[in-house]
């Protein structure tokens, strides 16, 4: 005996399917991409969200970013390899520098090109310990030492000043830098800022703590992601201002509101009176349609069955009977006639009103003959 499954359990075995897929396909990103619209592992959307809790925070795609002096650049570095494993120069850290000359602060998070690798060594490998050279206190953090992040800077037009804040048993953990009016820190590695690492052992407490000391009054903190390639210029729109953004979606949203209430019936129906018109009126419609058709077939066929009718009602012979019945009462002179006023009203060619109109004259004497013989009153017997 065949048991068939019900249609709701194919959907859920349907949509345990796609979950499945969606979350294989999310364990098993290789490129990694920090940007804040991703969810997957090497995403940063969950960081935007746990910042956003505690400062003002502003994405910026463009490649030469909009900053305050009081704003935080929060930049991803990932180091490009080319052919002959040689890093190539990190072009956004001369961003960086302009914005520490006018007074900023900047933090620098660099990450592997190669998410997978790093992520199974910091999954296997056990939380490293740092220590915070200011107050003494220690963190356990998620951390892959990223290969040739150390030589992707640029050297500035000023003087630049560097010394360790933090350290790890592997070395300098968090290194300080002073450039021109600004100052910075640069990460041993920015893993424990991705979605995957972000809630585990102490990653969120460190980077909140290193924000707050760059943070400044009126400053807000600014996710740039030129800086790993996820730049994208400004449209007319954003150029203009957020205002020309929100005016846009406003007019968009009317657009639709108007498309719908023009197709939907609103308040009480209109009913339209038209005026009546009566059996005079139809009759010049019909008998000008008749004039403009130039054709006399029409007129004929109804002049027969008035005809008819009167003969029928003159000779007593009821409508039923056979039109046979009728003619045995009638001269041949009238019958003649009204033959051949009946072939000229089937007759295919058009017959207009100057040829019709002989025929139905002769017709028409034939039975007013007919009929005033018939209603001629008898004489009196002598």
């Amino acid at each position: 005996m065949k048991v068939r499954m019900p249609l709701t359990a194919w959907l859920l075995l349907g949509l345990l399917a796609i979950s499945l897929g969606l979350m294989s396909l999310g364990q098993s990103e290789t490129q990694t991409k920090p940007t804040v619209e991703s969810y997957s592992p090497s995403g940063t959307a969950a960081l935007r969200a746990f910042l956003s809790r505690r400062f003002p925070v502003l994405v910026d795609r463009r490649p030469n970013p909009r900053l305050k002096p009081q704003d935080v650049l929060v930049v991803f570095y990932i180091p490009q390899v080319n052919f002959f494993e040689e890093v190539k120069e990190f072009d956004f850290q001369k961003v960086i520098d302009r914005h520490l000359r006018q007074g900023g602060r900047a933090l620098v998070l660099p990450l592997s090109q190669d998410f997978a690798s790093i992520s199974a060594r910091a999954q296997t490998a056990e939380p490293q310990v740092v220590k915070d050279l200011g107050d003494g206190r220690t963190f356990k953090v998620s951390t892959a030492p990223v290969r040739g992040a150390e030589g992707g800077e640029s050297e500035p037009t000023e003087s630049r000043i560097s010394l360790s804040l933090w350290e790890a048993p592997t070395g300098t953990y968090v290194e300080g830098f002073r450039v021109g009016n600004g100052s910075g820190f640069r990460l041993e590695s920015g893993l424990l800022a991705t979605n995957r690492y972000l809630d585990q052992h102490d990653n969120a407490a460190v980077l909140t703590r290193l924000l707050e000391r760059l943070h400044q009054p009126g400053g807000s903190v600014v996710l740039a992601e030129a800086s790993f390639g996820n730049a994208r210029p400004p449209g007319l729109l954003e150029t203009i201002g957020k205002w020309a953004e929100a005016a846009w979606q406003q007019v968009l949203f009317l657009g639709l509101v108007v498309a719908y209430t023009l197709g939907r019936r609103f308040g009480i129906p209109e009913t339209s009176r038209p005026p009546q018109r009566g059996t005079r009126e139809l009759l010049d419609a019909v008998s000008d349609t008749l004039l403009r058709r130039r054709d006399a077939r029409p007129a004929l066929s109804l002049w027969l069955e008035q005809t008819d009718a009167r003969l029928r009602q003159a000779l007593k012979v009821p409508m039923g009977l056979d039109r046979a019945e009728r003619d045995r009462h009638l001269p041949q002179s009238l019958i003649s006639a009204l033959r051949r006023v009946e072939a000229a009203a089937v007759d295919e060619a058009r017959l207009n009103t100057r040829d019709a109109l002989p025929l139905v004259q002769k017709a028409e004497a034939e039975v007013n003959a007919f009929l005033g013989v018939r209603r001629t009153p008898t004489a009196p017997p002598q």
